[in-house]
């Protein structure tokens, strides 16, 4: 390769990038972006921040001298820059600088951006780099979701040799001004919106269930209480808001194993929690059922038959519509102790005799914080006996909604 010598330029005019630049050249215009010149005599790999000094280094290294180098190297910020921006770009490969921003001009650092299968997170400037094989075909989508905020994606084919930059560009969207989570996620809200309100659903718990190896006949377990809701309404926007939200996980149902002569407890739902800047928003999980009487939780669940129990013993005293409204979709019902029927909202009925041989309490319905129905143990006089179980608790689930 032959060698010769790199002319540095401080840009005069106006103009920020030069019309034209020798191999071997560098000009540096007035807001720091940095311009090399290729073979054909054009300016290429802009970056701005970076010294020319290091532009030299890694486009021309060898016409630095030893110390030059040596100083650069040290330079654990410049290096840095080096590392992370990549600007020199082999002949087979092609460097895409995605940039994320709002309404054209707002940085998002931190938003998640997927590259065909693949996730990556912006930097503190909303930048990402991602260097693909050249003539790949790649599509950037946004994957951090933006409330009141469209979700751009972008295809754009690899050019060998270059750097193509890609925008992600967030814009107001009027069209939707609703969104059901029912799984927990990150987002951020739109700072055009006026006011929100949130919609909280713990998750059921488990439904119980008992064994009763001396006893003939059976034995009942109670129902999972449904997960307590909570309402938030009119709540306020200041630029553009990073939300956290957690969407309950049901409990687990009991479980009687005959063999071991052991029961193992249920557990409660998890909460379901939004929180934003310092506060949280929380609404409970249920309780579990016991061998006889059925968790507290939501809303009123079924009644069981024999020692079943239901939920709901006090429940929550309020109702369990969405946004506390009175119509509309109910949540957190409670689970059916043994033999009887879940609650309204989502709680799993109770095991019968007539079910398979190991009765299993039906769980809460997914995404509505029903409670799980009891499991019913059953004791033959011959002495021999089966697995009882409760049936786990519906997870919860997260709305929110929002004004212009």
């Amino acid at each position: 390769m032959k060698q010769q010598s790199v002319k540095n330029y401080r840009q005069e005019g106006e103009g920020r990038s030069p019309s034209e630049l020798g191999f071997g050249e560098i000009a540096v215009s007035k807001d720091g972006s940095v311009f090399a010149g290729d073979e054909s005599d054009l300016p290429v790999s802009q970056t701005a921040g970076v010294s020319a000094k290091l532009m030299q280094y890694s486009l021309y290294p060898g016409t630095l001298s030893e110390e030059e180098q040596e100083d650069l190297e040290a330079d654990g910020t410049q290096m840095a820059l080096f590392r992370e921006r990549r600007f020199c770009v082999a002949d087979n490969e092609c460097l895409f600088r995605i940039r994320v921003v709002y309404n054209g001009t707002q940085k998002l650092p931190g938003a998640k951006v997927k590259v065909n299968s693949v996730f990556l997170t912006a930097d503190d400037n909303g930048l990402i780099n991602y260097a693909a094989a050249a003539g790949q075909s790649c599509t950037f989508t946004l994957a951090t979701q933006v409330a009141g905020g469209t979700t751009p994606s972008v295809t754009k084919t690899a050019e060998g040799g270059q750097t193509v930059e890609v925008l992600l560009d967030i814009q107001k969207n009027t069209s939707v001004s609703q969104k059901v989570f029912t799984a927990s996620e990150d987002i951020l809200l739109s700072p055009e919106i006026k006011s929100y309100d949130v919609f909280l659903v713990g998750g059921g718990g488990g439904g119980g269930v008992t064994g009763q190896d001396s006893a003939s006949g059976g034995s009942y377990g109670g129902g999972g209480g449904g997960g307590y809701t909570t309402t938030q309404s009119n709540l306020a926007v200041t630029g553009l808001t990073s939300v956290s939200i957690v969407v309950g996980a049901g409990g687990t149902g009991a479980e009687y194993n005959h063999s071991q002569h052991k029961t193992t407890p249920g557990t409660a739902g998890g909460a379901s929690t939004v929180t934003i800047g310092e506060t949280v928003y929380q609404a409970k999980g249920g309780s579990p059922g016991s061998s006889s009487s059925g968790g507290v939780g939501g809303s009123n669940g079924g009644s069981g038959s024999g020692n079943g129990g239901s939920d709901g013993v006090p429940g929550q005293g309020t109702t369990t519509r969405a946004f506390g409204e009175s119509s509309g979709t109910l949540y957190a019902g409670g689970g059916g102790g043994a033999g009887g029927y879940g609650g309204d909202g989502g709680g799993g009925n109770g095991s019968t005799k007539n079910q398979e041989s190991e009765h299993k309490g039906l769980p809460g319905t997914a995404n509505t914080g029903g409670g799980g129905g009891g499991g019913f143990y059953e004791y033959s006089s011959g002495g021999s006996g089966t697995h009882g179980f409760g049936g786990n608790g519906g997870s919860g689930i997260v709305i929110l909604r929002w004004r212009w």
